[in-house]
């Protein structure tokens, strides 16, 4: 893996900052038995080591000012949430909700405000922050009975837990992206958002998209703990400043005529989408170009040399390697009736000729993204294993053919796509965290000494946070001094296209890159619906793409 020159001020190396005391919060519930979203996010919290559950208070509110939606309206959503498994059911109590001290508060009519003796029990807890998942009203109220103030899940400004319509406009408006962000509201009444998380929006099903959106919650208090350590640390991101919270206002209920059209076009769109998905499936497929990453453009992808599978598997995540003058692609084979990956190989044969594949790493789950180098004299592999929680390397024991685990280089970590650079002295590690459906809008560092060594997540994790160029696209490489990293651009459909970003800083506190330009999946390839891959080794240049393959 190649190295920048010596003499580069790319990366800069300090001593890790000593282990943080937890985070201690309490979560405000309206009721003991939740959400299911809701228990999720708790059971997030129990399962976080940095953060110390305290207690739930519940608040018992005597009035309720929120207006109902409409009958229409509700009609409507109880019919399309049987389209998610378990319909309505989804909506009681998760069977796994840990136990925890609960504490009564009372809220006053006028205004749901707190009276003395709340308050009192509230600073009692000594939290550092308040979870509200209960109550629009208060907020700031509730924030100066606490260290760090309160935090609060919203999209478009408005709380999710009295937000009905949580989704629907995204829907309704063609909107591509469904945002939710974690707001917080320090002891002195300043609101700001501390983390965003977007996911495609579902285009035709209310209940489907609310249930993602509602799935972004719990890796957000992940990344809320993420910007609590660096507020002590007086750190920030220096690529994207935190934006002040939209107010926590009303979201404007969907008129009779609104819903009648939103739910014909939605039942179109079914009937449309289920035939489709009857007669046709996705396959991708990888390809062999000349053109150096730096310098690839649609046209190369229209030109590539694709290996197209038969129609029981789709090939995908190409990484090619040079041992003893031979030339080895690995790659993803996924059969469609397994519908889980293993790692694959092909030998590019010196007449230009191809071997059949053959399977070379399978294990009982799913494998995917062979990044494969050498060092040392040694060939490893890191695949994606992300249902394992963690990032593990492989060892070839006789290469290409047999190989064993190595090391656990992060625990704990449903590592997507991970890459591995070794630049000035360190070993860094670039993936995206798979928790919840978040895989494709988030993109986190880690680093070490040696691949032996500890790798310590960085500072400014989650570095990044945006679908459209997050999640890794293949390894780092270096274009004459420019460190570059490909990426995935997921705002319209997974694997859409690539992008490529020069990392202008990258060190164990700081991280900065910027945007160079994106290649776009080539209308005139036979694989042009969508583009994830590029990898090169020596004069090959690996690309993957998708199309539509039609059912026998």
């Amino acid at each position: 893996m190649r190295t920048r020159p010596a003499d580069s001020a790319i990366a800069e190396s300090t001593e890790p900052p000593p282990e943080p005391a937890k985070v201690r919060i309490a979560v405000l519930l309206d009721s003991p038995t939740p959400a299911p979203w809701a228990t999720a996010v708790i059971e997030a919290l129990r399962r976080n080591p940095d953060i110390q559950v305290q207690a739930m208070v519940i608040a018992h509110q005597s009035s309720k000012s929120e207006p109902s939606p409409s009958l229409l309206f509700r009609c409507y959503s109880i019919l399309d949430s049987l389209r998610i498994p378990g319909g309505k059911r989804r909506n009681g109590v998760s069977s796994g909700l840990p136990i925890l001290p609960v504490i009564p508060l009372e809220l006053t009519s006028e205004g749901q405000r707190l009276n003395g003796t709340a308050l009192t029990k509230l600073k009692e807890l000594d939290s550092d922050i308040l979870l509200n998942l209960a109550v629009r009203h208060s907020v700031r109220e509730l924030a100066e009975a606490t260290k760090s103030g309160i935090w609060e899940f919203r999209s478009r400004g408005v709380a999710l837990q009295v937000n009905p319509y949580l989704g629907f406009w995204e829907v309704y408006q063609n909107e591509p992206i469904t945002k939710v962000s974690l707001a917080a509201v320090s002891p002195s009444g300043e609101e700001k958002e501390i983390a965003e998380s977007g996911l495609r929006t579902h285009g035709n099903s209310l209940s489907i998209n609310r249930a993602q959106a509602l799935r972004c919650a719990p890796i957000l208090v992940r990344y809320g703990i993420n910007w609590l350590r660096k507020q002590a640390t007086e750190e920030r991101l220096n690529h994207r400043p935190r934006q002040e919270a939209q107010t926590n206002g009303h979201s404007r209920s969907p008129r009779g005529p609104e819903i009648l059209r939103f739910g014909l076009r939605n039942c179109a769109s079914i009937i449309k989408g289920r035939a489709t998905a009857r007669s046709r499936k996705l396959q991708w497929s990888i390809g062999i170009t000349s053109a150096a990453p730096a310098s690839l453009s649609s046209r190369h992808l229209a030109n590539a040399r694709w290996l197209t599978p038969d129609s029981s598997r789709f090939f995908a995540d190409p990484f090619p390697i040079e041992h003893q003058g031979r030339k080895y692609i690995f790659f993803e084979e996924l059969p469609f009736t397994s519908r889980k990956g293993r790692i694959a190989v092909i030998e590019l044969l010196p007449d230009g000729t191809l071997s059949a594949p053959r399977t070379v790493l399978e294990t009982g789950f799913h494998l995917s993204y062979p990044l494969v180098f050498e060092e040392q004299g040694k060939l490893y592999m890191l695949p994606e294993q992300s249902s394992t929680d963690r990032i593990a390397l492989y060892e070839a024991v006789s290469f290409p053919d047999v190989w064993k685990q190595a090391k656990v280089l992060v625990e704990g970590f449903a590592g997507i796509d991970s890459s591995l650079l070794q630049h000035r002295g360190r070993w860094w590690l670039f993936t995206s965290l798979g928790e919840h459906g978040n895989q494709d809008n988030n993109l986190h560092v880690f680093h070490a000494k040696s691949l032996w060594d500890r790798f310590e997540p960085h500072p400014l994790n989650p570095v990044k946070m945006d679908i459209s160029s997050s999640r890794m696209a293949g390894k780092l490489f270096f274009d004459g001094e420019t460190l570059i990293r490909p990426a995935q651009n997921c705002s319209s459909r997974y694997g859409g296209s690539v992008v490529f970003h020069e990392v202008t800083r990258l060190s164990e506190k700081h991280y900065e890159e910027r945007a160079l330009r994106e290649v776009l999946p080539s209308p005139e390839s036979p694989f042009g619906l969508g583009f994830h891959t590029v990898n090169s080794s020596g004069s090959i240049t690996m690309v993957d793409g998708l199309r539509v393959l039609d059912a026998p």
